[in-house]
């Protein structure tokens, strides 16, 4: 038996929205978006209490709604802190990037540092 396929038709078309989202990276905005809402990550307490300092660096995409559609880990120094990051980000809510007087979905990284840096 083989599995049915989606219809050639609809699988174009999705594939045509997908490629007419258009997401700029900071350098082709003329405003950057501005975190509104931003809640912390913990610091886990067996770092803190092992004195553990750590950056995570994530890739975020937000929506020309503000939101926080996507998210990629770029860099972590530490599992713990990649988790916490991973569960708040979603949460945050950003102003939309703006170009040309509209507003538009961006691509940036945000760094997040634990401990004194």
């Amino acid at each position: 038996r083989s599995t049915p396929k989606p219809s050639s038709a609809a699988s174009d078309v999705y594939k045509r929205q997908i490629s007419e989202i258009k997401i700029f990276d900071l350098s082709e905005v003329d405003r950057e978006p501005r975190a509104l809402v931003q809640i912390n990550p913990k610091y886990p307490l067996r770092l803190i209490r092992n004195k553990v300092k750590g950056r995570v660096d994530i890739w975020v995409v937000i929506d020309e709604g503000g939101k926080v559609t996507d998210y990629k880990v770029k860099s972590s120094t530490h599992l713990s802190f990649t988790k916490e990051v991973t569960r708040v980000i979603k949460k945050w809510k950003f102003s939309p990037a703006i170009k040309n007087g509209k507003p538009v979905s961006i691509r940036k990284i945000q760094p997040f540092l634990f401990g004194d840096q």
